[in-house]
């Protein structure tokens, strides 16, 4: 690459536009999507807010789904920041058994992402489903603009940043960030964190990813990343003196902060500080963890069901095993342990809570890895003719099965439609 395409590809109004193009894309398919296959407009009710007739009965406010890209958890991030938690019971939920209140009180999603979004809405001047979906597009635009920065480009290159994101951006769940769901606030809080690691800022660093814990319990996997390579920099460095050492001290606890400030909170308000992790193990009956690890079923599933999890998962595990070195040789020591632990913790959150689900969503916690596009870039940058496989193959499988799924929503009536396509098969 010559000098002067560099400078453009590395230039911040550059950057600015590719991220721009890339968010518009993925508005343009998704509007796309639900015009060809659902009959329905990017707003199928453009007069009507989403609103709660009766907040403590409704399970879900009217019109939660009435944008394209606002599906299935959508309306749980929805609910939470139109009510919050004032229909859940005020006695404490300790030891209670919690599915009859699932219905009305979200006790399985973590609220910060609606909390951001009802400050976003300006009071509610502005209807609460596009001011998430503004925190999101604002999110994905950080991302894809941290992702082309020097932190970036001085370890895996121009040709190799700006490769990675094409792979991340055409990955079949890609339109990720383009709805309103966790990822976008997560993941570019999660980069945050890393670019903050390595421009030394650690106390701001600290504070990023402690923000990403408080998105999504994946979100812990960006906190101990920094706060494991953070400890590696401090037995490199060893600062002088004790005011440097106390700073240092604060910076290795706060990436937890946000995990730890939700815990704190469930405690005060439902006695019980893992609320959010038994209101999940009720809702979706995840008692029988040993057994599941030892029936073939669930990945027999994972291969067959519509979204074909287990078809993702196993190229992609390939690829981090054939590439990783390579991939990750050029981030230093600091670098290299928090992509590392980023990529098997995040990974193994995301396993370990999909499996006895049939891997369900595995397609887009594979986004939370980030490495991993990192390494994908690297293993096929030089295999051109797999490149072109593996891209034309998730862009395939990005508008036929996880587009047009995500926008169907629950029940037979998205089987129905994404089958009759004739392109998906049958399952």
């Amino acid at each position: 690459m010559d000098l002067r395409t560099e400078r453009i590809l590395t230039s911040v109004w550059f950057r600015a536009l590719f991220a721009v193009l890339c968010l518009a894309a993925h508005l343009k398919v998704a509007a796309m999507m639900g015009k060809e296959r659902f009959n329905l407009p990017f707003n199928s009710s453009p007069t009507t807010a989403p609103a709660f007739a009766n907040p403590k009965t409704d399970r879900d406010p009217a019109n939660w789904n009435r944008l394209v890209v606002s599906r299935w958890d959508s309306g749980h991030y929805i609910g939470l920041a139109l009510r919050g938690y004032t229909s859940c019971p005020q006695s404490s939920l300790k030891n209670q058994p919690l599915i009859m209140y699932l219905d009305t009180c979200t006790l399985s999603f973590y609220p910060t992402y609606s909390m951001v979004g009802r400050v976003a809405s300006l009071g509610g001047k502005i209807p609460i489903d596009y001011a998430l979906l503004g925190v999101s597009l604002v999110s994905s635009f950080i991302l894809i603009l941290l992702w082309t920065c020097r932190s970036i480009t001085s370890r895996v290159g121009v040709t190799g940043a700006y490769l990675s994101l094409f792979l991340f951006n055409v990955f079949t769940t890609g339109f990720t960030l383009v709805t309103i769901q966790t990822e976008p606030c997560f993941l570019a809080l999660t980069l945050g964190a890393f670019v903050a690691l390595d421009r030394k800022w650690y106390l701001f660093g600290a504070v990023v990813a402690g923000a990403a814990t408080a998105m999504r319990v994946s979100g812990g996997a960006a906190g101990f990343a920094f706060g494991l390579a953070l400890l590696v920099a401090t037995f490199r460095e060893r600062p002088r003196g004790a005011l440097a050492w106390a700073t240092r001290g604060v910076s290795l606890v706060l990436p937890a902060w946000g995990q730890l400030a939700l815990f704190g909170y469930f405690k005060w308000r439902f006695d019980d500080p893992f609320i959010y992790f038994h209101a999940h193990a009720a809702r979706f009956s995840r008692d029988g963890w040993g057994a599941s690890w030892l029936d073939p079923d669930p990945l027999l599933r994972a291969i067959d069901m519509p979204l074909h999890e287990m078809i993702f998962l196993l190229p992609c595990m390939m690829i981090i095993l054939l590439g990783h070195r390579e991939a990750l040789r050029r981030f230093d020591v600091v670098g290299r342990t928090f992509m590392y632990a980023l990529l098997i913790t995040g990974l193994g959150i995301a396993i370990y809570g999909s499996f006895p689900l049939a891997l369900a969503g595995m397609n887009r916690y594979l986004l939370h890895a980030l490495p991993l596009f990192f390494i994908m870039a690297t293993v096929l940058r030089k295999r051109i003719a797999v490149l072109v496989l593996w891209a034309g193959f998730t862009m395939w499988h990005y508008w036929q099965v996880d587009l047009c799924f995500y926008e169907g929503g629950p029940g037979n009536a998205a089987l129905q439609a994404c089958h009759d396509s004739h392109w998906i098969g049958h399952f």
